[in-house]
């Protein structure tokens, strides 16, 4: 009977594995930045947004995750020197990971300041020629953003390095354990939905709220589903305004005549930026509001 032999050790495996693990801590932690813009009084909602912070901070580690595991694949049979091989895998792991840690802090910068998340508006206004400076965005504000984007670059690729130097560390977390978190991760990603789709049904405001913090979330919907099974569908009645006639004022308003009206003009101008009323940029209305 002849011994048995283990599988060699990667160290290239255990590096990656070591580097998601980092990279999903990351992503976790900038969802949780999300957090203060939620009601979460009750300890169900608090729950409810720990675990689908939790379960979309593993889905948006899988893209990068499994980019890096395909790079790998294509070139195994590709590329007979492994020096390069590697080198092309941990290139792919680090880009891939810091734009989606790049992706969530600009979600989180302008969800701070409009409270919505990364959309087709944004996009058209950052790619127009002057939307992002009729955002008000100095060139301050740009070496700010340059600097802190920066940031992320130097140190993914510093973490990646040092994993990659102390190598003959073995991964704290195993290729078992990484799939069993992944499953787990998945179950509870389903939980959430059907949690959210239900308070869709059924009108649960402060599970909608909350899960509105989370960027770029599935919007899950099974009304359908829930109809079938003899849920009634509360959602409509519970937002449906009273019904009735408007009865406004509600009593006779009574003009009387002045001796002197006074002479007012309201200028209204959409999107129109109070600091940018000055005699450089709008002369003419300065002029006029001067009289």
């Amino acid at each position: 009977m002849k011994p048995r032999v283990d599988a060699p050790k990667n160290p290239i495996n255990d590096v990656l594995r070591s580097y998601f693990v980092l990279l999903y801590l990351a992503v976790f932690a900038m969802m949780a930045m999300f957090w203060r813009f939620a009601e979460t009084d009750s300890l169900s909602v608090q729950a409810f947004i720990l675990a689908t912070s939790a379960s979309y901070a593993a889905l948006y580690t899988l893209a990068p995750l499994a980019l890096t595991a395909v790079t790998g694949w294509v070139l195994r049979p590709a590329i007979a020197r492994a020096h390069w091989r590697r080198t092309l895998v941990y290139l792919t792991a680090y880009l891939s990971g810091t734009l989606t840690l790049v992706c969530m802090y600009a979600d989180y910068r302008v969800y701070e300041l409009y409270e919505y998340h990364l959309n087709g508006f944004v996009w058209n206004l950052v790619t127009t020629r002057g939307g992002v400076a009729a955002l008000g965005a100095t060139d301050s504000t740009m070496l700010t953003v340059a600097l802190q984007v920066s940031l992320f670059f130097v140190a993914t690729a510093l973490a990646l390095w040092l994993l990659h130097r102390h190598q003959q560390i073995r991964s704290p977390i195993s290729r078992r354990a990484l799939l069993a978190v992944a499953s787990a991760m998945l179950l509870v990603l389903g939980s959430g939905e059907v949690v959210y789709a239900y308070s869709v049904h059924t009108g649960q405001e402060e599970y909608l709220q909350a899960a509105e913090v989370v960027p770029f979330h599935l919007h899950t919907s099974a009304s359908g589903a829930f109809k079938r099974m003899g849920i009634e569908r509360t959602a409509l009645t519970e937002r449906r305004i009273a019904s009735g006639d408007v009865d406004y004022p509600g009593r006779n308003l009574v003009a009387k005549p002045l001796k002197r009206y006074p002479n007012v003009i309201m200028l209204v101008a959409e999107s129109f930026r109070w600091d940018l009323l000055d005699p450089e940029i709008t002369p003419n209305i300065w002029a006029f509001s001067n009289q």
